[in-house]
């Protein structure tokens, strides 16, 4: 059965989670600014709590 794109959602949500998580966070090369992760975590929490259809 094909994944709704409700599925798919949360699969991406969570895949940018993790991503988030496995991020290195400083000012070297190779390693993300704390404000570009914080950005980054806001967007995913921004979609992950949106108010979605009753199917």
């Amino acid at each position: 059965m094909a994944k709704s794109n409700l599925e798919k959602l949360k699969e991406e949500i969570a895949e940018s989670a993790a991503l988030l998580a496995q991020a290195e966070i400083g000012e070297n090369g190779g390693q993300y600014p704390q404000q570009s992760a914080d950005a980054f975590k806001e967007a995913v929490t921004a979609v992950d709590s949106r108010p979605r259809p009753k199917c």
